[in-house]
């Protein structure tokens, strides 16, 4: 009876062994499917904290999804800083606002990091958007109640709101909150994310933002301002 009893238990650890390494190649799968490259498990990274501890700036970028070296860049997306590291577009725009509003500053992390080449991220995303694949994320709001307003900055991918975006709208619930939305565009404005968003979360407030397409970034920074100032600061 005990060997049947650990015969049993062994075969329920396969199992589960089984159901582990399948699932977490699924994911990585998930990825691949759509472009050929290896993906990297990505390294959490850690919550900016800033002065106003009711405001939460979520952005989702390219640069902070992927592993660019500084000689791989070849998108207007995307630029190099003076020490070499890069930045996308999207992360530019949160930073300001982070910046001007003194919010808490917050990456919306895939656990694998997408291609480093431009077209295959944009095939990446546009397959996992067809397929309604939400991927998994590793990086996580400790306190979501403690945030009246998020600043959800994102690219527009495939036309629409990218599906690690829809993963963060997926893992909490906004109820009550104010999201004011900004995208990173080459050229779709917000497409139909604003819908998206709103359908996401029903009971929240969602006011569009700043559009901001790869050639109009070098007065992004004031139109960003006076769109604070003018919409949000008047009324905090």
């Amino acid at each position: 009876m005990r060997q049947s009893f650990n015969s049993f238990n062994s075969f329920i650890v396969i199992v589960l062994l089984f159901c582990f390494c399948s699932c977490v190649k699924a994911d990585e799968k998930s990825y691949t499917k759509y472009a050929d490259y290896t993906p990297i498990k990505a390294d959490e990274a850690k919550v900016i904290r800033g002065k106003n501890s009711k405001v939460l700036v979520a952005f989702f970028s390219r640069s902070g999804n992927t592993h660019i070296e500084a000689d791989a860049v070849s998108s207007a997306s995307l630029k190099i800083n003076s020490d070499g590291t890069t930045i996308g577009n999207a992360e530019q725009i949160a930073k300001w606002i982070a910046e001007e509003t003194g919010g808490d500053l917050f990456l919306i992390q895939t656990e694998y990091t997408y291609p480093v080449e431009y077209d295959k991220t944009v095939n990446v995303g546009e397959g996992q958007d067809i397929d309604n694949y939400h991927p998994v994320l590793i990086s996580h709001v400790e306190n979501m109640n403690q945030y009246d307003v998020i600043f959800l900055v994102y690219p527009i991918w495939h036309y629409t709101l990218p599906v690690s975006v829809c993963a963060f709208l997926d893992e909490y619930d906004l109820s009550g909150k104010t999201i004011y939305a900004f995208t990173a565009n080459a050229g779709s404005r917000f497409a139909d994310s604003i819908q998206r968003i709103q359908k996401a979360e029903p009971n929240a407030k969602v006011i569009e933002g700043v559009a901001v397409s790869e050639w109009e970034m070098s007065t992004a920074k004031e139109r960003i301002s006076s769109f604070l100032h003018k919409f949000y600061m008047a009324e905090n």
